[in-house]
C-alpha cells in the first residue's frame, strides 16, 4: 500500500505531515504495536463550533491553525508524529500507554487554550480531543475511526475536553444505550451545534455584505454619500465630546465635464477611479474618505487640525496630478483636483454648516485657478488662504 517514506509534501499552513504521509507513518508504528510497546493516536480538533458569531467575523483560520500546530509541537517528544488530517484537525502519534496519553492530551488541550489566551487575548478558542490506545496491529482506518469518535464525543461533553475510547465505553454504559448509538447521538449532536454556528455565521456575514453593499459606491469602491452622512454626523459629535480636533476637505475634479466631452464616459469613470485609489494610498489609517457626489470626494481627518491636515491634502493633490490616466485617443490624460478644507468649530453640529463651509472654500480653490487647496483661517474667521496653487 505504501512504498515510500514520503507520498506528499508537508501541509503549507502548519508545517506537518498531510493526512496522506501521517497515515503511512501510523501504518509503520502500528506494525510494531504490542502490549510493551502501546501505540496512541490524538485527533486534536478545534472547536470552531464554540466560536460566537463576532470573532468568526474577524477570524484568522490559518493563522489560528498554526498557533495549534506550535502549541502541540512545543509540548511534544522530538519522535512523536503529527500531521493535519482535517481541515480544523490535527493527529499526533505517540509510543505512550493509555493513562500517558490522556494526561498528554489533557495537557495539549490546556495548552492550546492557554497559547491563545496569551497571543490573541481570546478565550473562546479551544481544541477537544479523542484518544485512542492499541497495542495490536490493526487497521489504520480502525483507530482513526475511533479517535475521531472519541473527540466528537469530547465536543459533545462540553467542548474543551479529553476523551478516551475507555471513557466513551463507560458513558455509554452509564446512559444504558449502546456504544454505536451513543456515538451517533454525539455525531447528530455536534452537527447540530455546527450547522446552528454556521447558518448564524452565514446569516449575520450576508447582512453585513448588504449593508456593505448599501454603503459603498459602485465605481470607485470607496464610501457613498449615505455612509458619508451618518457616519460624519457621529465623528462631530465624538470630536465635540471629547474635544479633540477634526478636519474635513472636499475634493473636485478639475474641468471634469470637459473629460467626458473631450475623450469619453469611460475616461470620466477612469478618472474617477484614479482619484479614488490615490484617496486610498495617500490617506492615514485613521482617515476616511467617502464619495460625495459626481467628480467630488470628501476626506475625514479625526484628531487632525486644519495645518496639519493641509499637509496630508497637498500630498493628495501633487500625487492625482501627477498620475496619468490612458485614454480611447492614445494619449495620457493629466488631471488636477481643486479642494476645500475647513476645520470642525466650537458649536458646529450640523452637517449642511460643514458642507457649505467646505463646499465655499472649494469654490474660492475653482475661482482663484484650481489645482490648489482653499482653506479657512480660524484665526481671521472668514478669509480663505489659497495653497498650492500652481
Amino acid at each position: 500500500m505504501f512504498k515510500g517514506s514520503s507520498l506528499v509534501g508537508p501541509d503549507p499552513i502548519t508545517g506537518l505531515l498531510r493526512r496522506l504521509d501521517f497515515e503511512y507513518k501510523m501504518y509503520q508504528l502500528l506494525l510494531n504495536a504490542a502490549d510493551y510497546n502501546p501505540i496512541s493516536l490524538l485527533h486534536v480538533s478545534y472547536d470552531l463550533e464554540t466560536i460566537s458569531v463576532e470573532l468568526k467575523l474577524r477570524l484568522r483560520f490559518d493563522y489560528d491553525l498554526q498557533l495549534i500546530a506550535n502549541a502541540i509541537k512545543n509540548r511534544s517528544q522530538r519522535d512523536y508524529v503529527m500531521g493535519r488530517i482535517g481541515r480544523a484537525d490535527i493527529g499526533v502519534i505517540a509510543s505512550l500507554n493509555q493513562d500517558n496519553a490522556e494526561s498528554y492530551a489533557q495537557e495539549l488541550c490546556d495548552g492550546v487554550k492557554a497559547d491563545f489566551l496569551e497571543r490573541t487575548k481570546c478565550t473562546d478558542k479551544t481544541v477537544s480531543i479523542g484518544v485512542i490506545t492499541v497495542s495490536s496491529n490493526i487497521q489504520v482506518e480502525s483507530v482513526l475511526h475511533e479517535a475521531e469518535r472519541s473527540m466528537i464525543a469530547a465536543k459533545a461533553m462540553g467542548h474543551s475536553q479529553v476523551c478516551t475510547r475507555q471513557h466513551l465505553e463507560e458513558h455509554a454504559i452509564r446512559s444504558g444505550i449502546p456504544l454505536n448509538l451513543l456515538s451517533m447521538e454525539y455525531k447528530i449532536r455536534v452537527e447540530a451545534e455546527k450547522t446552528a454556528s454556521d447558518v448564524a455565521f452565514q446569516t449575520r456575514r450576508t447582512i453585513l455584505d448588504y449593508i456593505h453593499k448599501a454603503e459603498t459606491d459602485p465605481l470607485t469602491g470607496l464610501n457613498n454619500r449615505g455612509y458619508l452622512d451618518k457616519r460624519l454626523s457621529r465623528e462631530i459629535d465624538n470630536a465635540h465630546k471629547h474635544s479633540i480636533p477634526l478636519s474635513i476637505a472636499i475634493l473636485d475634479a478639475d474641468n471634469f465635464g470637459r473629460v467626458n466631452k473631450d475623450f469619453d464616459y469611460p475616461t470620466g469613470d477612469a478618472t474617477l477611479r484614479v482619484i479614488a485609489d490615490v484617496l486610498r494610498q495617500e490617506t492615514r489609517t485613521t482617515d476616511w474618505v467617502a464619495r460625495y457626489g459626481g467628480e467630488e470626494f470628501c476626506v475625514v481627518m479625526l484628531s487632525t487640525l486644519l495645518d496639519d491636515g493641509i499637509v496630508i491634502l497637498e500630498r493628495i493633490r501633487q500625487a492625482i496630478s501627477g498620475r496619468s490616466i490612458p485614454t480611447n485617443k492614445g494619449e495620457p490624460l493629466r488631471v488636477t483636483v481643486s479642494i476645500g478644507a475647513i476645520e470642525l468649530t466650537q458649536g458646529e453640529l450640523e452637517l449642511d454648516e460643514l458642507y457649505t463651509r467646505a463646499s465655499d472654500a472649494l469654490q474660492v480653490a475653482k475661482n482663484k485657478g484650481k489645482n490648489s487647496i482653499a482653506y479657512q483661517d480660524l484665526a481671521l474667521s472668514d478669509v480663505i488662504k489659497i495653497f498650492g496653487n500652481n
